[in-house]
């Protein structure tokens, strides 16, 4: 395939480096997949997507926290290249307002930004699930309430904060220089082809991935939810949390089982909808205002009539009314968790018996040598 140019009427045809700075659980990893999938393809349009891995998340965690080792590796890999580059980290959404200016100047001064949204309404339930996997045992109404509270203090404050996260980089780079994407979770090909239309690149470069991270549903965080709360009682050390719950647990149970039909799914708290609602429509106020470009329908971002829009009936679900596929997938997870462990038990004995074997036919070959000396008087 030829190289391509970038379409000089794509909203980013003037080189230099897009920077999709996420926020949190807007299909930002679906997006990175596809990118990454699309390296080759994005290399002959003259688009560099640098790096190996899917995302440069671990590299701009480091830079916000003060190790920028990876990050200069990726600006390096730029400057070496003569291509316009993507950089894409939901991260990038703890950059602050005295951070912002550095990390641009770093990346030569030529940057756009890429912000993609969804509704608050689907956003705070995923972030508090997420932070379920972690080990919080908070339900989900305090725990977003005391988000809304404590806003810049909570460690994801910065997540939901669209309003600020949208002004700040429009302030840095300038209002024409950022670009927002509205996702449809329903639809993830409109995210893609308003991305490739916007950046220049040939429609059909990206493609949906096969699989992508999907937030538990109620019933599942339910569970979670009550065997966190067994897991702080019960002395367990992080490192055994890690392993076993984590790892062991809510990994292959979000990625191995499938939600049947009807499972109820998390939903806004009643007790947040009024605060959401008037947030959200701010929001859509200011894309409707800016100088910003804007993708896709920000009367989507709003609530309908005071009702959750697209996330599915407000229901409660008791701990104890978990399903029988549910609990089995837990339990199997835990078996496989113990079979592995006892295999690595195993290998750890079996290391441990030849080592101190060596040491004894060590120990017995110098004593033999020693016994072959006369012993001098």
């Amino acid at each position: 395939m030829p190289e391509v140019a970038a379409d000089s009427n794509a909203w980013w045809n003037d080189g230099g480096v897009l920077m999709h700075v996420g926020p949190h659980k807007t299909g930002t990893t679906g997006l990175q997949h596809s990118l990454a999938a699309a390296r080759p393809g994005l290399a002959e349009q003259s688009v560099l997507y640098p790096g190996k891995g899917m995302s440069h998340y671990r590299a701009t965690r480091e830079r916000v926290n003060g190790s920028p080792e990876r990050w200069l590796e990726i600006v390096r890999e730029i400057q070496e290249q003569d291509h316009r580059a993507i950089i894409s980290s939901e991260y990038l959404d703890r950059v602050d307002q005295e951070l912002a200016p550095e990390i641009v100047a770093e990346l030569g001064g030529r940057v756009r930004i890429l912000i993609t949204l969804r509704p608050l309404t689907n956003i705070i339930p995923s972030l508090w699930q997420q932070h379920v996997k972690s080990g919080t045992a908070a339900d989900l109404a305090p725990w977003a309430e005391d988000l809304f509270l404590r806003r810049s203090d909570h460690v994801s404050w910065r997540s939901v904060d669209h309003l600020g996260l949208i002004r700040q980089w429009q302030e840095v780079v300038g209002e024409d220089k950022v670009l927002i994407l509205i996702a449809e979770s329903r639809n993830p090909e409109v995210l893609l082809h308003g991305f490739e239309d916007a950046v220049g690149i040939a429609r059909g470069t990206l493609s949906s991935p096969d699989r992508v991270n999907r937030s538990m549903s109620a019933t599942e965080s339910a569970l979670a939810l009550a065997l966190n709360r067994k897991v702080v009682d019960s002395g367990m050390t992080v490192k055994q949390q890690v392993r076993w719950i984590r790892r062991g647990i809510y990994a292959p149970l979000v990625e191995e089982r499938k939600v049947p039909p009807g499972e109820p799914k998390l939903v806004l708290p009643q007790s947040m909808q009024d605060e959401v609602a008037r947030r959200q429509t701010e929001i859509v106020e200011l894309l409707r205002s800016s100088g910003s470009r804007v993708v896709g329908d920000p009367e989507t971002l709003k609530l309908s009539d005071g009702k959750v829009a697209d996330v599915g009936p407000a229901e409660s679900v008791a701990a104890d009314a978990i399903p029988m596929d549910l609990a089995m997938s837990v339990i199997s997870a835990l078996l496989d968790q113990a079979l592995v462990s006892e295999d690595e038990h195993r290998q750890k004995t079996d290391r441990l018996r030849i080592k101190l074997r060596r040491q004894k036919e060590r120990r017995s070959g110098s004593r033999r040598k020693r016994s072959r000396w006369p012993r001098q008087r």
